[in-house]
């Protein structure tokens, strides 16, 4: 004898259409705003991939402006700050990290000007464009650096 299923059956149905349904009501506007081409639920909700490029000119007492490499800055960066940082260098990087970099920049002019000692002051260009090649204002920032004689 087969033990009887109705009792078992009869409430599973009903069960299984309010999951389907609670599920559709879940995944559908989010599955709309995907194809509509929203940014809700996709990744550039968070951030866009930006171009930038991050420049350092050191200028010293005697009047010459040299190239400062951000590889020199190196050994005395977090790991997450060379995260940040090597990216910026060669020319590509995230929204987030471009933020990261403006609100910085004069951290960055404070260590250059304590490694270079012939530095009179330091020039930081932060160029930076959309993925797109629609440019965005440039951040440019002098640090004079504070020299006791």
């Amino acid at each position: 004898m087969r033990p009887s299923s109705s009792a078992s059956d009869g409430s599973a149905a009903p069960r299984l259409a309010w999951l389907l349904l609670l599920t559709a009501l879940c995944v559908v506007p989010v599955l709309c705003a995907l194809v509509s081409g929203s940014s809700v639920a996709s990744f550039s909700m968070f951030t866009e991939l930006r171009r930038c490029r991050l420049t350092l000119y050191t200028n010293s007492r005697d009047g010459t402006r040299q190239r400062f490499a951000l590889r020199e800055l190196v050994p005395y960066m977090s790991r997450d700050a060379r995260r940040v940082l090597a990216p910026a260098e060669a020319g590509f990087i995230g929204e987030t990290n471009v933020e990261l970099l403006v609100g910085g920049l004069g951290h960055l002019g404070r260590l250059v000007c304590q490694l270079d000692p012939r530095a009179k002051s330091v020039e930081l260009r932060l160029a930076r464009a959309q993925l797109t090649g629609a440019a965005l204002p440039e951040v440019h920032q002098v640090h004079l650096c504070n020299r006791l004689e």
